[in-house]
């Protein structure tokens, strides 16, 4: 996790020091699903399913570049 979230510190507002998967992570992921693959929900920090479909567009999508 602490790759992914250097990269929310470095682009998406991710502050806290710890690489904890809470409900601070979990709002810049949102942050940066809303940005690049088209997550349409609140930036609550709650993993719904607007969530996980967005996540599962940008996972297709990094597998097809590989």
């Amino acid at each position: 996790m602490a790759g992914f979230a250097g990269f929310l510190r470095a682009n998406w507002g991710y502050l806290d020091a710890d690489d904890e998967l809470g409900r601070r992570m979990w709002c810049a992921i949102q942050r940066w699903l809303a940005a690049r693959w088209g997550y349409e929900g609140g930036i609550d920090g709650v993993p719904g399913p607007l969530t996980r479909a967005a996540l599962v567009r940008a996972d297709a999508a990094n597998e097809a570049a590989l």
